[in-house]
């Protein structure tokens, strides 16, 4: 039961994070082996023939060519090569398992089987002792002692049952009503079980901790504001003290693991500085960083590369260059509405939850009009009024943004309830009856397209410019 919960983890953890360890996935398929040869010795212990044992040799030598497999996974664990001699060391005790079955000796069956078990465990011994560097070899050469003493103890066994009842199957295996040998098998099962564990997760979770003292006494004690990425994800792993408080944060677990583009107002630079970074050590540049109150200051960043545990990281040093503050463009001053950079912003949004959606597009038909007849100040007010009206028409499912001028864009996610069309006609019916605007009604006409995502474009301009063409359209049917 160990082993399975065990294993049912890592396959979660495979799954989680592919490739994350390297061996992992050949040691699951070890363990599965392991199980299918364990439950076909359970299902076929006590229905098998006399004098032939199909399900038996079957179940055996699938937990012989588990082993073998397991072997080669330790090979990948501590990333070393695999000749081919090593290759051919793995492969040859398969075949003399044929012998035995050829025979139709089980006596010789279960002794090469318990043989094969030590076998493996030296060879284990051996890789391990080999490869000094192995980060977790003193806890695979523990369990590969315990693995040698048990697959010792139940040869010894064999051979004393051997004597005692000879052709015997069920006297030959069973003490009383457990099967040794399975029992065997299950306990070193379990054991390279837990040891995986230790060796994967204990072991990661203790060098993290190690390397992330490290990194924290790296930016503390320094006599400038530093911030530490990892290279490989682009997260931020360390950040001091007084630059956390300087952007305008309380705690560092409100940055540690967010992403490094999540500060930078131009995100398109960290592709930039990325590419440098690959061949150069060094980097300098002005930034705007945006800061948690969602303004904006500029720093001279200078960006290093750091290496530490074959790890690589990036060492940011933040100079500030002005103190001026700046209010980021995320609402529209005067409609209150989000404005382009919010609807670009969430365009990626919807984009990354692969979510369908249908983007509207609402133009202003006589807007030229009211603003040469009665003035910008009212046709301020027209924008603002349709801007009110757009939000609260909302009903909690689309966004509502203004794209610029007289122009305005929502978001509907696609609902199979309802089509696009009631929604441009719900739209529309704002505008049927004249609006009040300070102290006085006009009618205003609006023209309508619209855009699909993804089916229509991958990203946002080419779903503008289809809906627009459609909004175009619409005004000049009713120009006719």
């Amino acid at each position: 039961m160990i082993n399975i919960i065990i294993t049912i983890f890592l396959i979660y953890r495979e799954i989680q994070n592919p490739k994350k360890y390297k061996g992992l996935r050949i040691w699951i398929l070890s363990s599965v082996l392991r199980f299918i040869s364990i439950g076909l010795t359970f299902i076929f212990n006590n229905n098998t023939q006399k004098g032939y044992y199909p399900m038996t040799y079957l179940s055996y030598t699938l937990n012989i060519i588990s082993f073998s497999i397991l072997s080669y996974s330790l090979y990948k664990f501590i990333n070393k090569k695999i000749n081919k001699l090593n290759m051919l060391l793995l492969i040859i005790p398969l075949p003399i398992l044929l012998i035995p079955i050829i025979l139709n000796n089980i006596n010789m069956f279960l002794l090469t089987i318990t043989i094969l078990i030590i076998y493996f465990s030296l060879q284990q011994l051996f890789i391990l002792n080999k490869n000094t560097k192995s980060e977790v070899k003193s806890e695979w050469i523990t369990y590969s002692l315990l693995q040698l003493f048990v697959s010792l103890f139940t040869t010894i066994y064999i051979i004393l049952r051997t004597i005692e009842y000879r052709n015997n199957f069920e006297g030959l295996i069973n003490f009383g009503e457990t099967n040794i040998l399975i029992k065997s098998i299950v306990l070193l099962s379990a054991m390279n079980a837990m040891l995986i564990i230790l060796s994967l997760e204990v072991y990661h979770f203790m060098n993290k901790t190690r390397i992330n003292k490290f990194l924290e006494m790296l930016v503390e004690l320094s006599d400038s504001d530093h911030m530490i990425i990892d290279t490989s994800t682009n997260k931020i792993v360390e950040i001091k003290t007084n630059l956390l408080t300087n952007i305008g944060y309380k705690h560092k677990d409100e940055l540690i693991e967010e992403n490094f583009d999540k500060l930078l107002l131009n995100q398109e630079q960290c592709d930039k500085i990325k590419e440098v970074l690959k061949v150069k050590n060094n980097y300098e540049t002005d930034l705007d960083i945006i800061l948690k109150d969602e303004t904006y200051k500029n720093f001279n960043l200078l960006f290093r590369n750091i290496s530490f545990q074959n790890k690589t990281y990036c060492l940011i040093n933040f100079n500030e260059k002005e103190f001026k503050y700046k209010k980021l463009a995320y609402q529209d001053e005067l409609t209150k509405l989000p404005n382009r950079r919010k609807l670009y912003e969430l365009f990626e949004h919807y984009k990354m939850s692969n979510s369908e959606f249908y983007l509207i597009f609402i133009d202003i038909d006589n807007f030229k009009e009211l603003n040469d007849t009665k003035g910008h100040l009212y046709g301020d007010l027209v924008l603002e009024t349709i801007g009110y009206e757009l939000d609260k028409y909302n009903e909690g499912k689309l966004f509502a943004s203004r794209y610029g001028g007289d122009e305005f864009i929502l978001f509907i996610p696609k609902d199979n309830k309802t089509s696009i069309s009631n929604y441009i006609t719900k739209i529309n019916a704002i505008f049927e009856e004249q609006i009040e605007i300070n102290k006085s009604h006009v009618k205003i006409n609006v023209s309508i397209g619209y855009s699909k995502y993804p089916k229509d474009g991958n990203n946002i301009d080419e779903l503008i410019k289809l809906a627009d063409k459609k909004l175009y359209k619409v005004k000049t049917e009713k120009k006719r």
